[in-house]
């Protein structure tokens, strides 16, 4: 069932995807979150220009990491948008940036006991930034700040067989979200 739900929304993030691509008017930045990279994690955005004020368009997480004694694998489709207070889209200046993403979490482990351990977990959150951008000829920099809501739930590690499983709690709240990415316009 997860896997039709994931299925399912990748389409939709296709779909938007490419009417985006249809709708540009040759002003496009890709940005590549900085933070993230420094730990480990894919986090790419791609933002259209759509409207005299707005961006709009898909980003991606994705991590593959070992946590503890766990590989742990996510991948987490979404979509942005940026409102540029100045009234003029991939420009200097300060935005608004909302955003909404699923998240698909894998998770699996060896152990010499009870084999193979594997779980899942999905999940969405969203986030609402409040940032700066500084914009050169094609290279940006964006700064930004906000609050993060998220659901994601709980993981139950199981071997093969079912005689051993392990919880882990889902989690659910609010939390600061920090932006500094790197950008390219073209």
């Amino acid at each position: 069932m997860k896997m039709i739900q994931f299925l399912k929304f990748s389409f939709f993030f296709l779909l938007l995807s490419v009417i985006s691509l249809k709708t540009v008017n040759a002003q496009t930045n890709l940005r590549v979150g900085v933070i993230e990279s420094l730990a480990g994690v894919v986090d790419v955005t791609f933002d259209f220009k759509f409207g005299n004020a707005w961006t709009f368009g898909p980003n991606l997480g994705y991590a593959n990491k070992e946590i503890d004694t766990y590989d742990v694998k996510y991948i987490s489709p979404g979509l942005r948008a940026n409102y540029y207070f100045n009234g003029k889209a991939l420009t200097q200046g300060w935005y608004l940036g909302p955003s909404v993403n699923y998240i698909d979490v894998e998770v699996s482990s060896e152990d010499d006991v009870n084999g193979e351990l594997t779980g899942s977990a999905t999940g969405y959150y969203s986030t609402l930034i409040l940032g700066y951008q500084w914009m050169w000829k094609s290279f940006n920099i964006n700064l930004g700040v906000g609050p993060t809501f998220y659901a994601v739930d709980k993981v139950k590690v199981e071997n093969e067989d079912s005689t051993y499983d392990e919880e882990f709690s889902g989690f659910s709240g609010t939390s600061a979200t920090f932006e500094f990415t790197f950008g390219w316009k073209f």
